[in-house]
């Protein structure tokens, strides 16, 4: 269940991003600022679908779920919990599961700055 709960939010992100990277590739190109807001309003919305899929991968972890390949690549059972929780970062997939959660954070501290200079 929560392989499929976090592939699916992974899905979402995943569209969410590439509609969101052409939002911005065509307000800088036009130079419209509704459609660089919907490109930030997309950044803003990979926050929290990217965050359940990283909560379903922790409670994959955690559970020890073997069918799952990256668990069992990055853990094994008699691993205490600690370790299981950061075994997220064990493996490159987990660890580059943040980075978009990094974008999406700086993208939300700097919302009310101006969309361009002058």
């Amino acid at each position: 269940m929560f392989s499929t709960l976090g592939f699916g939010f992974l899905g979402i992100t995943f569209i969410l991003s590439i509609y969101g990277a052409g939002a911005a590739l065509y307000a800088v190109v036009r130079g419209d600022d509704a459609w660089a807001e919907s490109a930030r309003l997309a950044m803003l919305a990979v926050f929290p679908t990217l965050t359940v899929s990283i909560l379903a991968l922790l409670a994959l972890l955690v559970m020890g779920d073997m069918q799952v390949d990256y668990v069992y690549n990055v853990i094994s059972n008699s691993m205490p919990l600690y370790l299981k929780l950061t075994a997220l970062w064990g493996g490159q997939a987990g660890s580059l599961l943040f980075w978009p959660v990094c974008a999406a954070v700086q993208t939300w501290l700097t919302r009310t700055r101006p969309l361009r200079a002058g």
